[in-house]
């Protein structure tokens, strides 16, 4: 018979796992709290700077609840809003508060390649518009060469 496996999926500041943030949603799994703390904030700071909010996927089986753990990008609305320094507006249709360009969403891609579900650059491009466009920001699509 097969191991039972139970997936649980939380978003975790990288390098700042400690069994108070993670020990309410993990020890009602039988997660080693600590070995997982250990084990996130070594893989994360490798990926991103500390404080960065990161999608963390974890597998965990039931039978002996050793676990493997898949950390993401962070999400496109998080990258968004580094870009442009400040939060989303609360009207986007009416008020704009930064502009993002496509460089910028170039290098969203690229971070998020594995993770986007466009079929190529120009639909994932898009997707990242429209989700910047969502939090009222201004989409400069355009490349420009500094001639």
């Amino acid at each position: 018979m097969a191991d039972k496996i139970q997936i649980i999926k939380l978003q975790v500041k990288a390098g700042e796992a400690n069994p108070g943030t993670v020990g309410g949603i993990l020890g009602q799994y039988g997660v080693k709290l600590m070995e997982f703390c250990k084990q996130f904030n070594d893989e994360s700071l490798k990926k991103e700077e500390k404080g960065v909010i990161l999608p963390v996927k974890l597998e965990v089986n039931q039978k002996d609840k050793s676990f493997k753990m898949t950390i993401s990008a962070p999400p496109v609305a998080r990258q968004i809003l580094k870009v442009i320094g400040c939060k989303g507006s609360g009207e986007p249709n009416k008020t704009k508060v930064g502009k993002i360009t496509h460089k910028d969403i170039m290098a969203i891609i690229e971070k998020k390649k594995d993770e986007l579900t466009g079929v190529d650059d120009q639909a994932m491009i898009k997707t990242i518009a429209g989700t910047a466009r969502s939090m009222g920001v201004e989409v400069e699509l355009t490349e420009q060469s500094n001639d």
